[in-house]
Formats: structure tokens, sequence, C-alpha cells
């Protein structure tokens, strides 16, 4: 008889998507969150980004705002005129230092805005598990 082993972290409400386009990033923080369990997509650019939110209703977005294609700014506009993703948590970490910006990402309903050099990768990842926890 085999044995079926559950893997309670491998379900759809604990998917998280990494938009950024420095890979060395996106994949750090990958792998870190699949060391907790979550399942985790990347995406490079915007345009991919949007087209892989769509698809994978992520739990959380993890959201650069410098990036080809699409900047952070107008993906997160995006994703809060569709009716399927607007709800959909983002966290913003970013290089960019702009009080402009951040206002305007938080009046579109983020969760943060943290500027990746002022804040440590478990800095960043614990703040990624206090919003996949609510």
């Amino acid at each position: 008889m085999a044995l079926s082993v559950a893997t309670p972290n491998r379900t759809p409400s604990t998917h998280v998507l990494v938009v950024d386009d420095d890979k060395p990033v996106a994949d750090l923080f990958k792998t870190e969150l699949e060391k907790l369990g979550y399942v985790v997509d990347t995406a490079s650019n915007g345009e991919e980004g949007l087209e892989k939110v769509k698809q994978l209703k992520p739990k959380l977005v993890i959201l650069d705002m410098i990036m080809p294609k699409i900047s952070g700014r107008e993906f997160l506009e995006k994703l809060r005129e569709e009716k399927v993703t607007f709800a959909i948590p983002v966290m913003i970490v970013s290089h960019l230092e702009s009080n402009y910006e951040k206002q305007k990402c938080e009046e579109l309903g983020i969760e943060c805005f943290l500027v990746k050099h002022q804040h440590s990768v478990a800095d960043i990842i614990a703040q990624a598990q206090k919003i996949l926890k609510r």
C-alpha cells in the first residue's frame, strides 16, 4: 500500500511571485522562501510578471520598481485594475528611494515599501512571512 505524503505549504494559497529583473536577487528571494516551504516563481520584467500573476494568482507578489518593459508602479496599477488580481498583496522591494513613488504605491494598496540596501535579506523574508500568515 502506497502512503500519501501531505505537503501543506505546497498549495496555491502559499504561492509567491517575485518580479525583479535582477536575477541574483530574484533567485535569492526564491531560494529563501522555498526553504520555508513556499511555492515561488519569478518573472524578470513587468510584462512577464503580469502574465504569471494572472495565471498563478499568488498569495504575495514581491515587486521591484525599476524594471524593463513595465515599471513596478505600472505593474501595480494594472494589477489593481483587474478584478481577479485586485486584492493580491504586493510588497515593494527596490533600490528606488523615492517618497513620491512610495506614496503613489501606498495609494495603490501595497503592504510595504522596502529599500533593498536598507534591509537584510532576513528582514525582507520575515516581512514576507508576516504578510503570508495573514
